[in-house]
């Protein structure tokens, strides 16, 4: 619990500096602008995670559970990297030109982003394998700290901030990310050439791939949604409410930090994983969840004023799912000790499926409220089906 404590402490105070740059975009851009901040930004973090696909898992469970295969884990884990690094770049060329976007300036941003992500997410792999987990939050607090500083500029009045430059501090400053490189208590490669070998562990990662870049894009689809039943303000109303409940992917991503190398460690000891324990901390998120309600009715209004009114009323169906989410992610971590990934894509396809049919079912009567009903449906239904997995 200690680690994990620390973990968590870490990642919300990246959050706080990330929330409160957020605070200070949405300020400053209008409803619309902000809209289009969120559709950008969501989508960059999307692709990126493209470059993870499932690899970092599974190189990390099994880095540690077969001890005799380290070298050729490596080999395949960098050439992997490399070769959804050229595919991610390409989708987010696709995209840029798609959406109408014709500056080559916000396309250079786009992609310089896409591979600062890369890097971020390949040194989270390798720290978290040597449980050096002081390390792994750090590669978020460098470019939480840009935005901190950033927000506090914007807030006193140095400048002023628009669509373009607010992309450009939330695409280079994931960058500062690579500075921790250093740090790797030995010279680990993170890219390399691929061959046979790497494609065996991209085999291996695919249906995890699938889960986790169906989850990475979820904020992305979402504000797409809220664009086509209506503008782009929409985008930004919902998003803003989203980006906040979002703070419980720091829980999941603090306990999944710690949970994973334990987890591959007790199989390797051939220890029965404590399921109880996983039970404990489930209860604890619920719980978070519940309190975090209460404080957003209070705080929201003092942060965002009158211009995201509409965003309130959203956040405590939002919080809730948030919280179902949160719990699902790190219960996904027994599935890749276990080395079954395959129910990972089965539950995510599920999950992405009954939130579209009910966004589509309920926007045209209920508007962004649907669309928020959709995201705890979809939730819900992930968490039963994942539970029944795991403790039936």
């Amino acid at each position: 619990m200690y680690n994990i404590s620390t973990v968590a402490f870490g990642n919300f105070f990246n959050a706080a500096l990330g929330f409160f740059y957020i605070a200070a975009v949405a300020k400053a851009l209008t409803l619309e602008d902000f809209g289009k901040y969120s559709i950008l930004s969501a989508t960059l973090v999307g692709i990126a995670k493209l470059t993870d696909f499932g690899v970092n898992n599974v190189f990390v469970a099994k880095s540690i559970t077969q001890t005799d295969a380290i070298e050729k884990l490596r080999h395949q884990f960098g050439g992997a990297k490399i070769t959804l690094l050229v595919l991610a770049i390409f989708i987010g060329c696709l995209f840029i030109f798609s959406a109408g976007y014709r500056e080559y300036s916000l396309l250079i941003l786009f992609i310089i982003g896409v591979v600062g992500y890369s890097v971020n997410f390949s040194l989270f792999a390798l720290f978290q394998k040597e449980k050096l987990y002081i390390y792994a939050v750090a590669l978020n607090t460098l470019p939480a700290l840009i935005k901190g500083l950033i927000a506090i500029m914007l807030f006193f009045g140095f400048f002023n901030l628009s669509l373009f430059s607010a992309f450009a501090v939330f695409s280079l400053s994931i960058c500062t990310s690579l500075i921790l490189y250093t740090k790797l208590p030995e010279k680990h490669t993170l890219y390399s050439f691929p061959s046979k070998k790497t494609f065996e562990l991209l085999r291996t990662a695919a249906p995890a791939g699938v889960s986790g870049l169906i989850g990475s894009s979820w904020s992305a689809i979402a504000a797409f949604i809220a664009k086509v039943f209506g503008t782009f303000s929409s985008a930004g109303i919902y998003s803003i409410a989203d980006k906040i409940a979002n703070v419980f992917t720091l829980v999941s991503v603090s306990i999944s930090t710690v949970l994973l190398p334990n987890l591959a460690q007790s199989k390797l000891d051939n220890k029965r994983i404590n399921k109880k324990k996983l039970g404990v901390l489930c209860i604890l998120t619920a719980t978070m969840g519940l309190l975090t309600v209460g404080a957003t009715r209070v705080l929201f209004p003092i942060v965002f004023g009158d211009k995201f009114a509409d965003s309130i009323n959203l956040l405590d169906i939002l919080i809730i799912a948030a919280s179902f989410t949160a719990i699902h992610n790190f219960l996904e971590n027994y599935f890749f000790v276990e080395q079954a990934t395959h129910k990972l894509a089965a539950i995510s396809l599920l999950k992405l499926t009954v939130f579209v049919a009910v966004a589509f079912s309920l926007m045209g009567t209920y508007g962004l409220t649907g669309l928020a009903i959709a995201q705890i449906s979809a939730s819900t239904v992930a968490l039963i089906t994942i539970s029944v997995f795991i403790y039936r």
